[in-house]
């Protein structure tokens, strides 16, 4: 498994790439799969990364979704419908990132949302993460062992690795980080579920559909932790 992690994780250099990186990039990671590529399919595929805007995270996001469609109709319909609402501007991004999510499975999905509780650049150790989604019960069993549940939260984490919701910051510690605008997205998808507490006064905001929060600032001995956070859960 740990092998199949590393393996997923592309290198590239900061900032904007050129039309040639760009693609270089994307055929990389959205071609894996398939052993020839459609001469269509490319041309598909290079007018998707020019709405990319050479932004590495954007065009990572788009490779890692459209790996998983095979075929020219389902290329054509992300490009037509997916991305039709896109032009060139501050948001085009994060319009991307959230549509990389709308795709999402909902065991999915909630696992990905659960990371909000965690502050932007915190290193998550990714043995530990999967240990809290199989608390939470966000694992899905095949079996009822406890190996099995194991696995397949694992490999959850894989496919997010793989849809480039997380980055290698220690393979082998096997830390990793969220991008800031990833950190950005979770916060959306997590919709008041998740609730980070920064701060004492975070405590009297803390939205009525909060499921789980966590508690992000230090609290000496001299103070108790505030009532009114006890009545909104």
């Amino acid at each position: 498994m740990v092998a199949e992690v590393s393996g997923c994780v592309h290198k590239h250099k900061l900032g904007d790439l050129s039309e040639e990186e760009a693609w270089t990039l994307f055929e990389k990671i959205a071609f894996e799969y398939k052993e020839h590529e459609s001469l269509n399919l490319v041309e598909i595929g290079k007018e998707i990364v020019r709405k990319c805007g050479g932004v590495p995270l954007a065009i990572r996001s788009v490779g890692c979704l459209l790996r998983l469609k095979r075929t020219e109709d389902e290329w054509m319909y992300f490009k037509n419908q997916d991305l039709s609402s896109i032009t060139r501007g501050g948001n085009d991004v994060m319009v991307i990132l959230r549509l990389s999510c709308n795709y999402l499975p909902r065991y999915l999905k909630i696992c990905f949302a659960y990371c909000s509780l965690f502050p932007k650049d915190f290193e998550i150790q990714r043995f530990d993460l999967v240990d809290m989604w199989i608390a939470q019960g966000f694992i899905k069993p095949i079996s009822s062992n406890r190996d099995n549940l194991e696995d397949v939260a694992n490999s959850y984490f894989v496919d997010l690795l793989r849809r480039s919701f997380f980055q290698e910051h220690d393979a082998f510690m096997q830390f990793y980080k969220m991008h800031d605008l990833i950190h950005d997205l979770v916060k959306e998808v997590a919709d008041g579920e998740f609730f980070s507490i920064i701060k004492a006064e975070d405590t009297k905001t803390v939205p009525d559909q909060t499921l789980h929060a966590s508690c992000l600032f230090e609290i000496d001995g001299s103070s108790a932790f505030p009532n009114s956070f006890y009545r909104n859960i």
